[in-house]
């Protein structure tokens, strides 16, 4: 059975406020449409016996400035991390670290174990199990996330 708890806004400013050692502030958000030509990074969560059970779809900025508050690098040079649409090396395996870290939010004692698989990156060619997910979730959970000392962004959790 696939995780049915809507991640929510306290959870997940709690967690990144934990993670990353700095005030975060997350805001309930209207859903907007996800598309494979929009610069997102995607995770993955699998579960134990390799179904998607949810994505995690952020915007560039937000998976930038989440990456380089992990490492506290200068706030100045996210924009040189993410040049072009896409995180450079370091950047994104930071915020695969998040992403693995966020994981927390859809594992409970009484739900099937979870994991983070993968991280998509643009440009994006979507999995048909991906595609199935981002067109018609479950559930749907979108959030405006602000960074104190980064820019924020929009991050957007899709369950199956």
């Amino acid at each position: 059975m696939p995780p049915r708890r809507l991640v929510s806004d306290v959870a997940l400013g709690g967690l990144l406020t934990n993670l990353l050692g700095r005030p975060i502030q997350v805001a309930k958000k209207a859903p907007a449409p996800l598309s494979p030509n929009q610069p997102l990074v995607i995770g993955l969560y699998r579960s134990d016996d390799g179904a998607l059970v949810a994505a995690c779809a952020a915007d560039l900025q937000f998976a930038a400035n989440a990456a380089a508050a992990l490492a506290l690098m200068p706030q100045r040079m996210v924009a040189e991390g993410s040049r072009d649409g896409r995180l450079s090396e370091g950047l994104l395996e930071n915020f695969c670290e998040v992403l693995n870290v966020m994981c927390a939010l859809l594992n409970s004692s009484d739900l099937p174990h979870q994991s983070f698989a993968e991280a998509l990156t643009p440009p994006l060619e979507l999995p048909e199990d991906v595609q199935a997910l981002l067109g018609s979730p479950g559930i749907r959970g979108d959030f405006k996330v602000d960074i104190s000392g980064y820019e924020g962004g929009t991050v957007t959790w899709l369950l199956a």
